[in-house]
């Protein structure tokens, strides 16, 4: 039809048709064993399939946890069990280690980057029964998964990082040398140990940390490779054709590398990078390398009275009758406000991103320490303006000091969202999760073909830095972590040959 294009999609059509498609699961046993691996920096590595088209993006490692210790919880995300995914494929680095996956996953859930699955991914604090019904609200009892279900299934689901995100999604593992994955566990102070879980408020705090600390393990890792392969030749052939005509087939995914340093106002790194898309810095309390109890989020986590306050507005407080009352018929005079009836949020102390002001005091204990009168994160005690401003060497960027509305704008433009799909509050924003990133690139929608269009630094070594501006600054507290994601070229060519460009 003539002009078809021009017309509205309810009044066009299309058909493809693609023959000779099989798909196929492979679960793949672990090269290290296929028992329990412990916490901090234990390694599990998986050899991939040699041949058939591997789906990145759904193929994913399955596993359950146990705990041991007192009080142990599991924080939010399970990713934030591990540091790190290392892949090789014939033993050259296709994505390197950086220590910082658990907080990278953490960051794109916040930001809408990617989303956590409510079922295998743990994206809540569980205060008082676990994910297969077992009570754990009693004092020092752990939230673990080696027995019931846990003990004869695996519960939760990781991907490959930031390589699940590569385009094409379907890669040929016929081209490639043979593919390893490899997950390293992170140190047992990602976790949360909790001496009881009373609601925020009460005269044994909320959470409190318990008295020994916790370790956990990750319990019979198997990875799951979805693959598909196709009868008809002609995507080899295309394949092969791309390869005479040009040298090589291009894959392209994002990396992010990290640094991380005390916060005292500023911090600057060097970097050369083909394509520098964002640049993401956040705060984290230096206290978060030590074990702690859990973090509420800031109005959504309420008190057991009404002076004790809690609530936002949308997760509110309840009221409640008493039951002598109750029983009795009371008129609506005798009805009491009691705020446990409203939701309790927390969040493990690595996972906190806080903005790094002086006030409210960025103890290691916020929220818990002044629990009780229900005074928790503050924010109408700030007295002193805290400003962001990036720097790209001698170039201020954007070219005003950003105060936190104007952060949270950059932010949702650096990653191509509306808003931060989980952030119910101002307050929530800057105690719990503060971001503060900015964009380089051309904005890309979620079915765009992929466009390499960030900062290109190859030509010199770029300085990147970021800094306070106004005295509201806190220097003492804050560890900083800045991420530069870049663009990462595959290059693939005959005879398995491989070139990295990043």
């Amino acid at each position: 039809m003539e002009n078809s294009g021009s017309l509205p999609s309810s009044l066009s059509f299309a058909l493809s048709v693609v023959q000779g498609v099989s798909t196929n699961a492979f679960s793949i046993p672990s090269s290290t064993g296929q028992g329990s691996v412990a916490g901090g920096g234990s390694s599990i590595k998986f050899n991939l399939p040699t041949t058939g088209i591997m789906d990145f993006k759904t193929s994913k490692m399955t596993f359950s946890v146990s705990t041991a210790g007192s009080g142990a919880r599991i924080p939010t995300n399970i990713e934030s069990l591990f540091s790190s995914c290392r892949i090789t494929a014939g033993g050259q680095t296709i994505c390197q280690a950086n220590n910082l996956y658990g907080l990278i996953k953490n960051i794109n859930y916040n930001t809408g980057v990617e989303h956590c699955d409510d079922v295998l991914g743990h994206p809540e604090v569980l205060d008082v029964v676990q994910l297969d019904g077992k009570v754990i609200k009693a004092d020092d009892v752990n939230e673990s998964y080696d027995s019931g279900v846990g003990a004869v299934s695996r519960m939760f689901a990781v991907d490959m990082g930031e390589i699940a995100r590569i385009s094409p999604q379907l890669v040929s593992l016929d081209l490639l040398p043979q593919i390893q994955v490899e997950f390293i566990t992170a140190p047992n102070n990602v976790l949360i140990s909790a001496k009881s879980t009373d609601p925020r408020g009460s005269s044994t705090k909320s959470f409190t940390i318990a008295n020994s600390g916790a370790t956990f393990t990750i319990d019979r890792p198997h990875f799951v490779a979805n693959c598909y392969s196709l009868l008809s030749s002609s995507y080899a052939q295309a394949v092969r054709q791309r390869i005479e005509d040009i040298g090589y087939l291009t894959l392209v995914y994002p990396q992010s590398l990290g640094f991380t340093q005390n916060w005292v106002g500023n911090s600057q790194f060097s970097l050369a990078a083909n394509s520098v898309k964002k640049l993401t810095s956040v705060w984290r309390l230096r206290t978060h390398t030590t074990q702690r109890g859990a973090i509420p989020i800031a109005g959504r986590c309420v008190g057991i009275s009404a002076a004790m306050g809690g609530g936002n507005g949308k997760e509110g407080a309840g009221f409640v009758v008493s039951t002598s009352d109750a029983t009795n018929g009371s008129s609506a005079a005798t009805i009491t406000p009691v705020c446990a009836q409203g939701e309790r949020k927390y969040q493990g102390a690595v996972n906190r991103m806080t903005w790094p002001n002086l006030l409210p005091l960025g103890s290691a204990e916020t929220g818990m320490a002044s629990a009780d009168s229900g005074i928790f994160a503050n924010y109408n005690t700030t007295t002193d303006a805290l400003d962001l401003q990036w720097s790209l060497n001698s170039a201020q960027y954007p070219q005003f000091p950003m105060n936190p509305a104007d952060v949270l704008v950059q932010v949702n433009r650096a990653n191509d969202v509306d808003k931060m799909p989980d952030c119910a509050s101002f307050q929530e924003f800057l105690q719990n999760k503060f971001v503060c990133a900015v964009k380089l690139d051309l904005p890309k929608g979620k079915y765009d073909k992929p466009c390499v269009s960030g900062l290109s630094t190859t030509s010199q070594n770029a300085f990147f830095g970021i800094r306070s501006v106004g005295s509201g600054n806190d220097a003492n507290l804050f560890e900083n972590t800045i991420l530069a994601e870049t663009d990462v070229m595959w290059r693939v060519g005959a005879n398995k040959q491989m070139e990295i460009i990043n």
